[in-house]
């Protein structure tokens, strides 16, 4: 599964058309990535402890409900990080055109802002 990902995040990162589409699209693939291996790992164990057919369906069913939870959770949560993420692309953007840079005044998230001290 990591190769799988690793082959998607590659052959992504160059058709995004800004980074903040390219930081939303690799967290997508991290997460897709890490359920489908959750996913696949459950399954071949289930289908070595069930014999019946109705239970290995009822499994994948909760997994694939829980997989979908899980990404939609992730995305929705990982909103504020990739909209934050523009100022500080816009600041240096700007600054490599010449101008002068300016600290983007809208507050950044935790994460962004960590980044921002280091």
């Amino acid at each position: 599964m990591p190769k799988i990902g690793l082959l998607a995040l590659r052959t992504l990162r160059h058709r995004s058309p800004s980074l903040v589409v390219a930081v939303a699209v690799a967290v997508a693939v991290a997460v897709a990535v890490a359920v489908a291996a959750m996913l696949a790992g459950t399954v071949s164990v289930t289908w070595e402890m069930f014999l019946h057919s109705p239970d290995v369906s009822a499994v994948i069913l909760v997994l694939a409900i829980a997989g979908a939870g899980s990404l939609a959770t992730t995305l929705f949560l990982g909103r504020p990080v990739v909209a934050g993420s523009k100022a500080p692309v816009a600041a240096i953007r700007a600054l490599e055109d010449g101008g002068n840079f300016s600290a983007p005044v809208a507050p950044a998230t935790a994460e962004l802002a960590e980044l921002g001290r280091e």
